[in-house]
């Protein structure tokens, strides 16, 4: 199912209980086996927070949340259809040029939940009440799904929740910090995370300049011209930049000193 489209609205078959949104006065038909083992829906209490009607003949028990009806059906849908992690897409092109260089993951965008609804209500939620922790898992792959294309958002959220595997390499995708603007850095919650960004994109142009440096591009110098220098002899078909994009760069990005300096 799209994760899309699927947030808006809310079925249950079978359903054996009803949720009320207070603010909204909208109720949903749920099964209680999904809501149990919930304190906050308290199933069976008699106090003023639940109420008990009759209606065709049959007693049906009702819980009033203080919720919106937006964010109750997001509620609901988390216990009752949890989100599943986002689909990737297969590669195009030469497989091979990805094992070598951190790839970009794609994923097909239907299957991945927008980031606004998580970072705004569904992380909310889970905290909120308590669902279990595979959920928080799959939230945090739909997090990492986002992280290419904005990477300063996922990372800020993620370090300011203790997400420390998702803000890392969320870190991978950044430019370099001088490429934001004050606005799009404002979002980096605290000083040390900042830091932490800061020694990370040193350590990595350190060792990248590093490796190229110490790269052999032309190993048999058949492509210098006498003096030494790029001369007529250099292929019109081979470029320097596609022998540098294939050297191996995922050391750079996941190595000791890497993790080092995140801790």
């Amino acid at each position: 199912m799209s994760s899309r489209g699927s947030w808006t609205t809310f079925e249950c078959e079978n359903s054996d209980f009803i949720v009320r949104s207070v603010p909204d006065d909208v109720s949903f038909e749920v099964k209680r086996t999904s809501m149990r083992n919930r304190d906050m829906f308290l199933f069976g209490d008699t106090t003023t927070t639940n109420r008990t009607t009759t209606t065709n003949q049959c007693d049906e028990q009702f819980v009033d949340l203080h919720e919106s009806s937006t964010a109750l059906i997001a509620l609901l849908r988390l216990l009752h259809h949890p989100p599943a992690p986002p689909v990737p897409l297969k590669l195009m092109g030469n497989a091979q040029v990805f094992d070598h260089r951190l790839p970009k993951r794609v994923y097909d965008p239907s299957t991945v939940i927008p980031l606004p609804l998580l970072l705004s209500l569904l992380y909310g939620l889970v905290d909120k009440y308590a669902i279990s922790d595979s959920v928080t898992e799959t939230l945090n792959e739909h997090l990492l799904a986002h992280a290419p294309q904005f990477p300063l958002p996922v990372y800020a959220f993620a370090i300011t929740n203790g997400f420390d595997h998702v803000a890392y390499e969320a870190s991978q995708y950044m430019l370099p910090l001088a490429s934001y603007t004050a606005e799009e850095v404002a979002v980096i919650p605290t000083v040390p995370a900042y830091h932490k960004i800061v020694r990370l994109q040193t350590l990595r142009v350190k060792a990248l300049r590093d490796l190229v440096l110490r790269e052999d591009i032309f190993p048999h110098g058949e492509y210098l011209s006498p003096d030494r220098t790029l001369g007529s002899q250099l292929p019109t078909s081979y470029k320097v930049t596609e022998h540098v994009s294939h050297i191996n760069v995922r050391p750079l990005l996941l190595g000791k000193q890497n993790v080092q300096v995140w801790r």
